[in-house]
Order: structure tokens, then C-alpha cells, then sequence
């Protein structure tokens, strides 16, 4: 890769990468000063302004630094063809994103082993998805499931009930890591120039063979916690399906869920809470569930527990551990459960834990998305601040925005508890 692209990769990670607010330094009339860059970064270069789109302003900021009137250093993004100079060449570019003028953009792509600079046709009529449900669900609340031709099986026995509107179109392969080749080079002939997927290296194994067929592979962190990553996902896919102005009020929720959250419970004792994905494992403090336990206000009970990989084994080290709160995750999707059946089954290895006796284990529906959960996570641990309706408010009020018609907040089960004896 270019020496330049590098430094300017580099920058972009410095600005939104490591923080929880799209934030810069810039210099102005000599002075510094605090720059916002709008909450939502659309990671797509020729976004001048680094905000969650590319319109006029980013026009006019390129313009401006044409000009000498503001500096390229202070905004990553601004070179839109990546040359390392921002002339005429990057108007033009942005002006033909803004027209939807037929040809390639470049953009950061997310990959759990970093991330690259990469090229995507643009613009994108159709697409297709692998079927993770934190990626669908967030198709679902863009409202452009339509765009999508196809997907793969998914794995959850919720799949098929939750979204109805792939029935006869997942044929891609039977899961996520080994998309067919053959298939997708089939719904590219329909129209279907990109696959959309998840960060997750376990995701398209078939990468290369697609992008050999003419296939873009845009990987964004549809299940990341943190509202910044999370408004880069949203944002990037409102950008590909012309989702833009509803990915624009998705961030815009969860950051005012984020502020106000942090505002209530800013001063309060933090509880030890810690997090299971799966059945028999422990999320480690760096996996997305960790972080959504956190982000909801509590210290996470096993800390580093070091080694790697996003989970570890369940065992008799548990007890060795202090746990306010257990919260198990469950895919059970938005229809009706045995609930007493569900819980027993998910926290059977749990129940010799001081945490499961005093009737502060959980267990959460992974299908929901990450905003909710994260509130609802919220309003267990600090209920006497929150209320006990915080998570089911803040659900109903993100499926009346972004589901409304698609999916019935009475029809769903999202928080299930120890049964009474």
C-alpha cells in the first residue's frame, strides 16, 4: 500500500477509532480548537466532514482546503481518490458520489485482523448478506431489505420467523463462513454487485473467489457496542442500499440513549456483572458481549481474564469470581417461548453460583439489537434509577421509529428470569 495512504489511514484510525466521540483537533486562525465531526462517521473517503454522510458540505469543506483555507492534515477523509493530494480530481469524485454517477469509491473496511482501504462499485442497486442477525436486524431497521437479493441460511431456528422477507432467497450456502461462489455469481448477473458481512474472520472464507467473480465483500461491525463502531456500520450500509437519512436517525437514537444513560448513572456504584454468549462459555472482557454489560454500567467480574478469543470454557474458576449479575444470551427471536424451558436450559451451568441463587442470572434475547440491549442490560442492573420498564421503553420506542409493521413488541419475549419455585 502507498506510503500516503497509510498516514492517512492511520489518521482516520487516531480520530474514530479509539474514541467514543467523533472529536478532532484543528487548527484555525492559529488557534486550536474542537472540531465535531457529527456522531456518525461514514468511513467512506471524500467525506470531508467526516459526518454520516456525502453531500455539498463535503464540497465545499474540499473547497476551502483547495484554498489554503483549511488545512488537509485536520480531516482523513477528504481525499476522495486517494492520490495524496486534494485538488479538482477530489470535487469531481465526490460530486459524482453525490450524483450516484456510476464507478468506484474508497472506503476503510472493517476486518477483526485490522482494517484496509478497499474499493466498492457504487452505486449499489442490489446486494447481498450473510445472515447474522445483528447485520439483518439492522438491514430490517434501514428499511432496505429490498435491495437485498439474497442471503445464506442462518443458523438460528428463529431465522425463518424473523425474517420472512428472505423465505426462497437463502440460498447462498448453508451457513455464513462458506458462502457459495456459484450461487452469488448467479444474483451478480441479476444485479447483485456487493456481499455484505460481518468483521468476523470466520465470516466468507470464499472472500477471494467472490472478489475474483467480480464480487465486492464489504465487511462491516454490525454487532459492535460501542455507539461509534456501531454508527460506522449502520452508516456505511445506509450508504450502500440508500439508506442514508434512516441510518442518520439510528445513530442519532443510540448516542441519546448513550448520553442519557451515562447522565443517570454517572455517580452510582458500579455492580460486577459478566456476560455468556453461548452455553457453556464466559464472554472474555473484549468480546462484544463484555462491552455491552459494561457499556450499561457495571464492572465486568472476571476482568482480564487473558489468553484469546472472544470466549472461554465455563468452569469451577467461576466461583472463584464475585457476580452481582450473570446475563446469558439467547437467540429466541421476536415470537412466542416456553420461558421456563428456555431459562433452565441456557443456565444450567450456572446454577451453583451464588448469582443464579440469589435470582440475579438472566438471560437475554441476542436477537434484539445492540441499542436495546444495552438497555436493557441498563435497566436490570440499575432499575432503582432507571425504572423497571427502561428496557421495554426504550424497545418499543426503537421498534415504533425503525420496525414499525415489521415486527409487534407484545409478540416478543426479551428478558427471561429465574421461574419461582
Amino acid at each position: 500500500m502507498d506510503s500516503k495512504v497509510i498516514a492517512i489511514l492511520a489518521a482516520v484510525l487516531l480520530v474514530a477509532g479509539g474514541a467514543s466521540a467523533l472529536i478532532v483537533m484543528s487548527k484555525d486562525g492559529g488557534e486550536e480548537k474542537m472540531v465535531d465531526m457529527g456522531y456518525g462517521l461514514l468511513e467512506v473517503y471524500g467525506n470531508a466532514n467526516g459526518d454520516h454522510t456525502i453531500d455539498g458540505k463535503d464540497i465545499l469543506l474540499l473547497n476551502e482546503i483547495i484554498s489554503g483555507a483549511k488545512s488537509k492534515e485536520d480531516y482523513p477523509l477528504a481525499d476522495a481518490n486517494q492520490d495524496g493530494d486534494i485538488d479538482q480530481k477530489d470535487v469531481n469524485l465526490v460530486n459524482d458520489i453525490i450524483n450516484k454517477k456510476e464507478g468506484t469509491v474508497i472506503y476503510v473496511n472493517s476486518h477483526l485482523n485490522g482494517v484496509n482501504v478497499v474499493t466498492v462499485k457504487y452505486p449499489v442497486n442490489r446486494g447481498m448478506a450473510t445472515s447474522g442477525t445483528n447485520l439483518l436486524m439492522l438491514v430490517k431497521a434501514l428499511d432496505v431489505e429490498d435491495k437485498i437479493l439474497a442471503v445464506n441460511k442462518g443458523a438460528s431456528s428463529t431465522f425463518g420467523d424473523l425474517f420472512p422477507e428472505y423465505n426462497g432467497k437463502s440460498d447462498l450456502g448453508n451457513n455464513a463462513r462458506t458462502v457459495s461462489t456459484e450461487k452469488a455469481k448467479e444474483y451478480f448477473k441479476q444485479g447483485a454487485t456487493v456481499l455484505i458481512t460481518q468483521d468476523s474472520t470466520a465470516y466468507v472464507k470464499t472472500e477471494s473467489d467472490l472478489k475474483a467473480a467480480g464480487i465486492d465483500v464489504v465487511r462491516v461491525k454490525a454487532a459492535a457496542v460501542k455507539p461509534i463502531d456501531w454508527a460506522q456500520a449502520v452508516n456505511m450500509v445506509g450508504f450502500l442500499l440508500d439508506g442514508t437519512e434512516r441510518a442518520k436517525s439510528m445513530t442519532n437514537w443510540y448516542a441519546k440513549l448513550e448520553r442519557d444513560l451515562s447522565e443517570k448513572i454517572k455517580d452510582v456504584e458500579k455492580p460486577n456483572a459478566v456476560a455468556s454468549s453461548t452455553k457453556d462459555k464466559i464472554s472474555r472482557i473484549t468480546s462484544d458481549y463484555a462491552e455491552a454489560v459494561i457499556l450499561a454500567g457495571s464492572d465486568y467480574s472476571i476482568g482480564d481474564y487473558g489468553g484469546t478469543g472472544a470466549t472461554i470454557d465455563y468452569g469451577t474458576w467461576l466461583l472463584n469470581n464475585e457476580h452481582d449479575y450473570l446475563f446469558a444470551f439467547k437467540n429466541m427471536g421476536y415470537g412466542e417461548v416456553n420461558e421456563a424451558k428456555e431459562y433452565n436450559e441456557r443456565t444450567t451451568n450456572y446454577v451453583d453460583l451464588d448469582v443464579y441463587t440469589n435470582g440475579n442470572c438472566y438471560v437475554i434475547n441476542g436477537d434484539v439489537p445492540v441499542p436495546v440491549r444495552v438497555a436493557y442490560l441498563a435497566g436490570i442492573m440499575h432499575k432503582d434509577i432507571l425504572g423497571e420498564d427502561f428496557g421495554d421503553n426504550a424497545n418499543k420506542d426503537f421498534m415504533k421509529k425503525f420496525y414499525d409493521g415489521k415486527l409487534n413488541f407484545e409478540d416478543g419475549t426479551y428478558v427471561l428470569s429465574k421461574p419461582v419455585s
